[in-house]
């Protein structure tokens, strides 16, 4: 049996492997607090029923790991219920088949460049380049109109957040569908680039992450990309797709991170109304309004923080979107991309009125 993460994403430490247990932790490089992204691939394992232990650590969520056969088409493995993992979400086992020669496993439903980029090529969308990375990597941006003022969306300022990519997709699926009218649509789905394919926790990375890079030096050449996007763009709504701490409370629901930049009506208006077309379809993972999560200290150099105080700008948001849910919603991607549509005819009708 062979386990590697040597694949895009990919992200374990080996402790142990002692007959039929592993012994496993994130690997957290750059990031100097602990934190609970990873994701591995075991090869050569076919008949027989391993455990993988993180040793005490709650690094899964109520639904076990996410598998995959082919790092891209994930479901969960099953909750506590299932006998296969425990409910403080430390461990869990999988008995692989007899043609089950390579398997995927993760923390969430990873989503990775190469499916936006077989996305955005389905349905017509050109993919530009906001900017190189550190690494030389193109990092990818949308765009979808040509006139008028502009609705930026970003995700992945912290590389393991996965949630917010999938609801990217979505927006700009229900944008490409039916173009906007009067203003654009930029996106910039991978901010950190090569965290997203280094497989890297993102969160609280050294010196500051990407999302307290919005300050006068930024260390991050994205985050300098996008300010300077800003400068010659007329930006009237900015939005920026996280998930949470990965399981519990507020950290299960998907909700709008209110501070005193976006504690305003048209925040209010927002969340009644996406409320009400997540209850119109059942497909979506959830939205409720008056779920709402409290941060009123300011972090400047934050996204949101920065561009509330851009002239001009309407309105900017946080969206958290749970990792897996909790036991009455499980995320699955296809609703977390409808949430996305959701998002964006919310924002289409909304647009007219601010």
């Amino acid at each position: 049996m062979n386990i590697t993460a040597a694949y895009p994403g990919g992200n374990i430490r080996v402790l142990s492997m002692e007959g039929d247990t592993v012994h496993l932790a994130p690997d957290l490089r750059t990031t100097p607090e602990d934190w609970f992204y990873w994701s591995f691939c075991v090869e050569g394992a076919q008949g027989r029923t391993i455990r993988f232990d993180f040793d005490d650590h709650c690094y899964l969520s109520y639904w076990g790991p996410a598998v995959s056969h082919d790092n891209r088409s994930w479901n969960w493995l099953g909750g506590w219920h299932t006998n296969c993992v425990n409910t403080a979400g430390t461990w869990f086992t999988y008995t692989f088949g007899p043609d089950e020669d390579r398997v995927y496993f993760c923390h969430d439903l990873n989503y990775q460049p190469e499916r936006f980029l077989d996305f955005a090529r389905q349905i017509g969308l050109n993919v530009e380049t906001l900017c190189l990375s550190e690494k030389g990597n193109p990092v990818p941006m949308v765009r979808i109109g040509n006139e008028g003022p502009v609705l930026l969306t970003t995700s992945r300022h912290h590389c393991c957040e996965s949630t917010g990519t999938y609801l990217m997709e979505g927006i700009l699926r229900e944008f490409a569908k039916q173009p906007p009218k009067g203003f654009q649509i930029i996106a910039i789905p991978f901010v950190d680039y090569d965290g997203v394919v280094a497989g890297d926790q993102g969160k609280s990375r050294a010196p500051h992450d990407h999302n307290r890079d919005y300050i006068e030096t930024p260390v991050w050449l994205s985050t300098a990309a996008i300010m300077e996007l800003a400068k010659r763009e007329d930006i009237r709504w900015a939005l920026d797709l996280h998930a949470p701490w990965h399981r519990g409370h507020e950290h299960d629901h998907c909700y709008i991170l209110r501070t005193e930049e976006n504690d305003s009506p048209l925040r209010e208006i927002f969340s009644h109304m996406l409320e009400g077309e997540t209850r119109a379809h059942a497909e979506a993972f959830p939205f409720w309004h008056n779920f709402v999560f409290d941060h009123y200290w300011p972090n400047p150099g934050s996204f949101v923080y920065h561009f509330s105080h851009q002239p001009g700008v309407d309105l900017a948001m946080t969206i958290e979107t749970t990792y897996a849910g909790h036991y009455g919603y499980q995320t699955t991607q296809s609703s977390l991309v409808e949430l996305g549509a959701c998002i964006a005819r919310v924002l289409r009708s909304m647009y007219g009125k601010v």
